[in-house]
């Protein structure tokens, strides 16, 4: 059962790393480098199987417990409040939930429109504020790590939360106009319609699913023949 549980845990961790670098690099990454996707999803759990062995050593449960004390407690709430006000508050929950009716046919029902826009990032909110408060050094059992190991802590936190306010800087930087237009223009949400995909001639939700407008040609070009190669 444990391992099940292991093996399903990963599914969505692995998922989330290979999407974002398909959608950074996936025409150059797919048909340069990497024939079939499932290589790529090889590669990319081969990577995280050798990080991991340090986990795994005589001091692994040290190790371990640093970066699960400023990765699982600190950055998660960070990252995850901002999620979610960039999706539910900026982009809208009324947008989500059409997308979601865009995609699968059905929309979802008023309740997760309430628990996007209020409850999530108010509880979130909340365990932030209360992670920030209660904050004590890593400490494993009576040992307590020295100040050393608890800024490569903090280094392995700041590493993802600080795309944030890069990525915003670098959005903000490139747009025109004066400060104040370029913050309205960078939160002003883009929408995908169905009018969106395929020229508004998208006859069914495989078709809007299969061909969103982000892809590059290279990427549409390699999932058509990797479903040609399967078929």
């Amino acid at each position: 059962m444990l391992v099940c549980m292991g093996i399903d845990s990963q599914f969505a961790m692995v998922e989330v790393v290979n999407t974002t670098l398909t959608d950074m690099w996936g025409g150059k990454l797919l048909t340069c480098y990497f024939k079939r996707k499932e290589l790529l999803v090889l590669c990319v759990c081969l990577v995280a199987f050798l990080l991991g062995i340090p986990n795994l050593m005589q001091g692994g449960i040290y190790v371990f417990t640093l970066l699960d004390n400023y990765t699982a407690i600190v950055s998660l709430m960070f990252l995850a409040f901002f999620e979610v006000i960039a999706i539910c508050w900026l982009y809208g929950g009324r947008r989500v939930a059409k997308d979601v009716q865009v995609m699968t046919g059905t929309a979802p029902s008023y309740y997760f429109i309430v628990c996007w826009i209020i409850i999530a990032p108010m509880l979130i909110g909340v365990i932030l504020i209360f992670s920030i408060i209660k904050y004590k050094p890593a400490h494993y059992g009576t040992y307590t790590y020295p100040g050393w190991a608890d800024g490569i802590g903090w280094l392995v936190a700041l590493s993802s939360m600080l795309c944030i306010p890069i990525g915003a800087f670098i959005t903000i930087f490139k747009l025109n106009g004066s400060f104040l237009e370029r913050m309205k223009q960078s939160i002003k949400p883009v929408t995908c319609g169905k009018d969106a995909y395929k020229g508004g001639e998208a006859q069914n939700n495989e078709d809007i699913i299969s061909d969103p407008p982000s892809f590059s040609a290279e990427f549409k070009s390699f999932m058509s023949s990797d479903k040609a190669d399967q078929a």
